[in-house]
């Protein structure tokens, strides 16, 4: 593993923080939805090891997988912006879910409070 990949991910101050953990079936149909996404509404993402991290105007999302879970970990300049973040992750995650897993009740997803420093 080069550096790079060793390497924590940057993450800037902001003033709304919040965190969530979650069941994804697939994390890389995930992944690869996120990187198509971040074209078309101009985020970009980076990917180290199991960590992504999306960067948008006034916000970012850390996200985390662990071998059954996702964390997440989100942060933006105001509460307005949080919430469009974690709306579009939402949306994200329950497309992957139902599309997988027809026949199971997707993920419920329930937001707390954060620190400024990811999944402390």
């Amino acid at each position: 593993m080069n550096e790079a990949q060793r390497a924590p991910i940057e993450v800037e101050m902001y003033e709304c923080y919040s965190q969530t953990s979650v069941r994804v079936p697939n994390l890389s149909a995930l992944r690869e939805r996120l990187d198509i996404l971040g074209v078309v509404l101009r985020f970009s993402t980076t990917h180290r090891g199991r960590e992504t991290s999306l960067k948008f105007d006034g916000g970012q999302a850390i996200l985390k997988s662990s071998d059954k879970d996702l964390f997440l970990w989100v942060a933006a300049e105001n509460i307005l912006l949080l919430f469009g973040i974690q709306t579009v992750l939402e949306a994200n995650i329950l497309e992957v879910s139902i599309d997988l897993s027809r026949a199971t009740t997707p993920p419920a997803i329930f937001w707390s409070s954060a620190e400024a420093t990811p999944f402390s």
